[in-house]
């Protein structure tokens, strides 16, 4: 009984991609009937990590947009163009909700804006990380890894393409496990899992367009999608938080009192003119979450990944304003490097490209 294991164990260590020994270890111990065991544990410890009901941020955070960048910024408020955000705390704190903005794709449009901001009242240590796209200047795509979704041979090497990477504004993480997801993975005709009506889905069509919603009434498979990645269900509808998140009564948004935990999370939403809306923060239950995906202006939106390793949001070309030359983190407090998916990564992730 011991070499089977033993091996078994060993081959999840030395599995290709990226990944921590923790997070294979805990992979390992899911993938052998202990889900239950690291769920008890998860929600034991995060459940007990509620932040400071006062106070403000202790942590890094993102600089300040520079004079050149401000002045983007002004440019794209006065044309209309500047996306929405409604954060619920005021007066904002220094660099608080002031956009930076990304590189110019080749039909003169900004293709990214981030800042940072606090949705909490309740807890207004807590910080928020907001990446915006403009669909008109780029274009996504769904990277299987070396071993999430698994299966079977998926196009590209898990990993950003050398050759595309001068083109890449940012890449980030997808969902679940997928035995934990609730749903299905496709890509170019090939699935693993079954796509599950009700379930929140990423759609990805043949030229790198992105729709998110319930799949069977938002969306759906037609001749043009590409890819498809579902993780539970929405968790912002109709540009409000889903009810029930807090109860989660028929584990729709994964195990019992995960949606309690105070951890990292991470989720996906779109805006009313089909923008993507990544956001990513610590310490944030899953209605935090929610609220925060609602103040940066997403109609509907979804839970991705949560907890410390797997919530990576990572900025690749900063635009020619941006005097910093290497790939940075979308919160510096993120643990994983900023050029995690520069290499080849055993989790599936999104990529984000100029046109």
């Amino acid at each position: 009984m011991g070499v089977p294991v033993g091996w078994s164990y060993g081959h999840a260590l030395t599995y290709p991609g990226s990944a921590s020994t923790s997070v294979r270890t805990v992979d390992w111990i899911r993938s052998h009937g202990g889900s239950g065991i690291v769920n008890s544990v998860e929600v034991w410890y995060y459940s007990r990590q509620e932040p400071p009901t006062h106070g403000r941020p202790s942590g890094p955070l993102p600089p300040v947009p520079s004079i050149a960048q401000g002045s983007i910024v002004r440019a794209a408020r006065q044309a209309g163009t500047l996306p929405g955000l409604r954060p619920a705390i005021a007066p904002m704190m220094p660099g608080e909700g002031r956009w930076t903005p990304g590189p110019v794709a080749r039909n003169g449009v900004t293709a990214s804006y981030t800042t940072w901001f606090r949705p909490d009242p309740k807890h207004p240590t807590m910080v928020a990380g907001l990446l915006w796209l403009d669909r008109r200047a780029v274009r996504l795509d769904l990277v299987a890894g070396t071993k999430e979704p698994g299966g079977q041979s998926w196009p590209g090497s898990a990993e950003i393409p050398p050759a595309s990477r001068s083109k890449t504004v940012a890449a980030f993480n997808s969902g679940f496990l997928l035995r934990d997801s609730g749903g299905g993975f496709y890509q170019a005709g090939h699935h693993v899992g079954r796509l599950q009506r009700g379930a929140a889905s990423i759609v990805v069509d043949k030229t790198g367009a992105i729709s998110l919603g319930e799949w069977g009434r938002d969306v759906r498979m037609t001749p043009s999608t590409y890819a498809v990645r579902q993780n539970l269900h929405l968790i912002v509808d109709r540009s409000r938080p889903v009810k029930g998140l807090v109860h989660n009564g028929h584990k729709l948004w994964g195990s019992r009192r995960s949606q309690l935990q105070w951890t990292w999370r991470s989720g996906l939403g779109i805006d009313a003119a089909g923008n993507p809306i990544y956001v990513a923060g610590n310490h944030f239950t899953l209605v935090s979450l929610a609220d925060a995906l609602t103040q940066a202006g997403a109609v509907r939106g979804m839970q991705l990944d949560i907890h410390t390793p797997m919530v990576t949001a990572n900025l690749f070309d900063l635009g020619r304003s941006d005097r910093r030359r290497a790939p940075v983190r979308l919160l510096p407090t993120m643990s994983r490097p900023a050029d995690r998916y520069a290499a080849p990564d055993q989790r599936d992730f999104i990529t984000a490209t100029l046109r």
